[in-house]
């Protein structure tokens, strides 16, 4: 079965813990598990993308994936690979003929680092950033937190999916074992990663962006509508601020199209001050992140101009 469990994982390129440690008897379950977001602009104009995992109290089972989408939209245009680098825990999957099947499309350049030691990290035929743990004593159990995943990108933050995903032990996950038939293995990890699929829990956070025209135009058009979706997350925490950035957001967008590129650089620059004095009051950090970071990227393209 063990063997079994292995051919079942090759979809996915990694390799799962086999310890029993979480309970024979318990439901592989993940309750609210939070995926804290932070990001900064580096001395090489890179975005650099900070998370925090944290397993929910409520949680039967503990945490072994992460994967955050990073597609790139066809006809986008691609952000620059220049300077990306991967980090700690990176590795190059090793992808049997069906896994290279299911390739979906092309990621973002990115530089992927994990935390260490114990978690491994690598970009997926899907187009995600995804990040593994490497071994049982690794995996995040309930009402802990883990520090150390990251991304490097030239593309400003966007809302994001990701999806977290619990371990589970495939001797108990309620899958008909395979029988001596030569298809029995291809159905039983079939059925396996389905099963975990519908265990995982999905969400918003922020990652990188790619537009079909990365210009100051779009780019603020763009962060007006993540902004009302920043809302619905409760990012912001009422429709007032909401307002305020979005009316903000449109009036530079109206000086730029009025080659009035110095007023439209005095807006965007008292929004980041005032954005950034929200800061927990009224605006999570990643409500901050998003505007603020968008907004140097416009600031930064209105200067070459």
């Amino acid at each position: 079965m063990r063997r079994l469990a292995t051919i079942a994982l090759m979809l996915m390129a990694v390799t799962l813990p086999t310890g029993p440690a979480l309970g024979r008897a318990q439901s592989p379950s993940l309750s609210t598990p939070r995926l804290q977001a932070s990001v900064e602009i580096d001395s090489r104009d890179l975005f650099i993308y900070r998370y925090t995992l944290e397993n929910g109290a409520a949680s039967t089972a503990a945490i072994q994936r992460l994967t955050i989408d990073i597609s790139l939209p066809v006809g986008v245009s691609r952000p620059s690979a220049f300077g990306v680098a991967h980090g700690p825990g990176y590795f190059v999957a090793e992808l049997s003929a069906q896994a290279r099947t299911l390739t979906t499309g092309e990621a973002i350049a990115v530089g992927l680092s994990a935390p260490q030691p114990g978690w491994r990290t690598t970009v997926g035929t899907d187009a995600t950033a995804r990040w593994i743990a490497s071994n049982d004593s690794a995996l995040i159990r309930p009402r802990q937190r883990l520090v150390g995943f990251s991304l490097a990108s030239h593309g400003p933050p966007s809302l994001r999916r990701f999806t977290v995903v619990p371990y589970v032990d495939p001797q108990l996950a309620p899958v008909d074992p395979p029988q001596p038939d030569a298809l029995e293995p291809e159905r039983f990890e079939q059925e396996f990663n389905d099963y975990v699929e519908s265990q995982s829990v999905t969400g918003l956070t922020l990652a990188p962006l790619a537009l079909k025209a990365m210009t100051p135009d779009a780019l603020l058009a763009n962060l007006a509508s993540q902004v009302a979706q920043a809302r619905t997350l409760r990012w912001i925490s009422n429709d007032a601020m909401t307002r305020n950035v979005t009316d903000k957001l449109q009036a530079a967008r109206t000086a730029i199209a009025r080659s009035q590129v110095d007023a439209s650089g005095n807006i965007l620059g008292a929004l980041r001050t005032e954005v950034t004095a929200l800061a927990g009051k009224g605006f999570t950090s990643e409500a901050v992140a998003l505007v603020d970071l968008n907004v140097q990227y416009v600031l930064r393209l209105l200067a070459k101009r």
